[in-house]
């Protein structure tokens, strides 16, 4: 046992970097196929009705789905043809407008669905004469004019509907290629048909028309309509997208990993949404990656989008020749950093917080981000402690502690040969004594000649008993030092050992690793392998929780409460939530936006404003419990769609 001395000019040095932390949001992609009640893999169009049900159109079929089944509408039902997919929308007073989608050549059947009643019209009937059964070739509902229905007829005009209909623009010739319609900004309308993009100005016959070069190339979708025009076209070897930008149709250009591979099919506010031949590849508008999803089937889905179509829980709808995915947007609650370092302790002071790890020991600004490295970095840093006289004590994976002198600016280290690891030091308030906590039993420094000297515990009557010491928690009974041969409750005062607690004495598992005490003096105890244990000892009752009462692992790291009644549990699968009233368990995983599922047993911490701190194998999760938005309160829309 040994000291050495090292001087250095502070303990912080100059910010070197900024650490990057995780995005805001989180992604999902469910599928929805012929196993879910589909009729046909292959989809076209998307609504969602007043009701919150999604209409999908299939081959011969008009599809209700309702989060669970599918109701089929078939061509029989319907008047259509059986092969032919059909457009679709929805008006205000909830009617479900259909029209096939052929050629301009052939006779194009349409209707609407009355969903309320049940009851099928037909446009010649609905419109009372104004347009016969095979005049619409063209509906769509806008996602400008949220009530309007946007019509085109093959004499070549143009309707719109939203309670009585009214002509918006006539074209004074047939329509020869399929039509697509959107209101623009300002209530402009956009006309697509063939290779010619039309702008129709609002209450005026005036328009501005653009043509792809190529005449055998067709505008095939409306990407975004506000606040940029996006369209994509197909020329026979691909797809080419297109904006207007100074009253030019020019090309558009958009950076992902491989522009001829990579096909975009939505455009949003902070992300935009491409698909290859087996991904979905979200990124945001910096043009970083946060989300790709890999389909299982190796089927090309890249030029075969149809429709996409955000709902009213903005959730992205996208069909396909492979069924329809649902991409789901969820608010990311968790901050994750440093990722790729192995956390092995964790500690905060004010604005900074310090990191060890088997990677990298350093000290981050919360607020800047900016971080820097410790003068250390030969061990990771695996607990830091102040002492009363500001001096910092740091513990190790290695057989190693350090301490850093405030006022002398000084770093000193203690080594113990005979040690695999120091991980803890705490010091005694009463006697000022430091303790350590080591892999191999507990120790001390002398103060006279500043040595590290062994404490006898009880654990089999020998001091090489392999007793690892994992926290120390003090109380008014004493300081209870938690190991891995059960709990062990040391005089404040004297120094002396009163009590090894064991599962002689109750406790349903002697290997621990953290002990919490709550506001109603009842102790909660992580073990390893035994789950979560609740222990009253007024009356020493233990009641033990494992993953029979919902846990998503045995072996817990440490318990924190939050002001909600619920506790905290970092494992070796996942974090948990539990509620302490009702013992529910709410699991959280790498999807939900943690940096890993496996944690470690000394990287926990609670900043004194109740900010969680949870290191694992790969960077550090952040949060506070009042930002989680995954109470058991949360709304889930739900829809009255009936009463009988």
């Amino acid at each position: 046992m040994g000291i050495s001395g090292k001087t250095t000019c502070m303990l912080i040095f100059l910010f070197q970097s900024l650490v990057s932390f995780a995005q805001n949001d989180l992604f999902e992609v469910q599928k929805l196929n012929v196993g879910d009640g589909l009729p046909h893999r292959s989809s076209y169009d998307i609504v969602q009705d007043h009701s919150g049900f999604i209409w999908i159109s299939t081959p011969g079929s008009i599809n209700r789905y309702d989060g669970y089944q599918v109701k089929n509408h078939d061509f029989q039902t319907l008047n259509i043809d059986e092969n032919t997919f059909t457009h679709l929308a929805i008006d205000k007073n909830n009617r479900l407008w259909y029209c096939e989608r052929k050629l301009l050549r052939q006779k194009a059947k349409s209707g609407i669905l009355d969903i309320d009643k049940d009851s099928l019209f037909s446009i010649k009937q609905f419109s009372k004469g104004l347009f016969d059964d095979n005049d619409i070739v063209y509906v769509g509902q806008s996602n400008i004019s949220k009530n309007s229905i946007l019509l085109a007829t093959k004499q070549g005009s143009i309707y719109t509907y939203n309670g009585t209909f009214k002509k918006v623009f006539d074209f004074k010739k047939p329509f020869v290629k399929p039509v697509l319609c959107e209101f623009i900004d300002d209530g402009k309308l956009l006309i697509l048909s063939g290779n010619a993009l039309s702008i129709v100005k609002k209450g005026s016959s005036i328009i501005e028309t653009y043509y792809l070069k190529d005449e055998e190339e067709t505008f095939l979708r409306i990407i975004s309509a506000s606040p940029r025009i996006i369209l994509e076209s197909h020329n026979g070897k691909g797809k080419r997208y297109w904006q207007i930008s100074e009253e030019k149709l020019i090309p558009y250009s958009f950076s992902t990993r491989d522009d001829n591979k990579d096909f975009l099919f939505y455009t949003g506010e902070h992300y935009d949404y491409y698909c290859n031949n087996n991904h979905i590849i979200i990124q945001n508008k910096d043009g970083i990656i946060v989300f790709e999803y890999t389909i299982e089937e190796n089927i090309k889905i890249s030029t075969d989008f149809n429709k996409v179509f955000l709902d009213r829980q903005n959730i992205l709808w996208a069909s396909s020749q492979n069924g329809v995915y649902k991409i789901i947007r969820k608010k990311n609650y968790f901050e994750t950093t440093q990722e790729g370092n192995s956390i092995r302790g964790i500690y905060s002071e004010g604005q900074t917080l310090f990191i060890g790890g088997y990677t990298r020991n350093l000290m981050l600004d919360i607020k800047s981000k900016a971080v820097s490295n410790f003068p250390e970095e030969n061990d990771a840093f695996s607990s830091f402690q102040r002492d009363n006289k500001g001096n910092l004590w740091i513990g190790t994976t290695a057989n190693r502690i350090y301490k850093y002198d405030a006022q002398k600016q000084q770093w000193n280290n203690f080594k113990l040969v005979n040690s695999e690891n120091l991980y803890l030091t705490y010091q005694n308030p009463s006697t000022e004594k430091i303790w350590i906590g080591s892999g191999n039993g507990l120790y001390y420094i002398e103060n006279k000649n500043n040595t590290v000297k062994p404490f006898r515990l009880p654990a089999g009557g020998s001091f090489t008993s392999n007793t690892e010491i994992r926290q120390f928690y003090q109380n008014k009974e004493g300081l209870w030092i938690v190991t891995n041969t059960g709990l062990f409750l040391m005089d404040g005062s004297t120094e002396k050992i009163k009590k090894h607690f064991t599962k002689k004495d109750g406790l349903p598992e002697d290997n621990l690793n953290f002990l919490y005490e709550d506001r109603e003096g009842i102790y909660w105890l992580a073990s390893k392998l035994g789950g979560l244990i609740r222990w009253d000892p007024d009356n020493n009752s233990f009641r033990q929780f494992t993953n029979k009462e919902g846990l998503s692992n045995n072996t817990l790291y440490a318990v924190y409460e939050d002001d909600y009644n619920t506790i905290w549990l970092p494992s070796n699968y996942g974090l948990m939530r539990f509620d302490k009233t009702d013992h529910t368990v709410q699991v959280f995983l790498p999807e939900n936006g943690i940096a890993h599922e496996e944690f470690n047993t000394f990287a926990h911490h609670k900043a004194a404003d109740g900010t969680l701190y949870f290191g694992g194998i790969n960077g550090i999760t952040t949060f506070h419990p009042k930002n989680i938005g995954l109470n058991k309160d949360t709304n889930y829309p739900v829809y009255l769609t009936r009463l009988q």
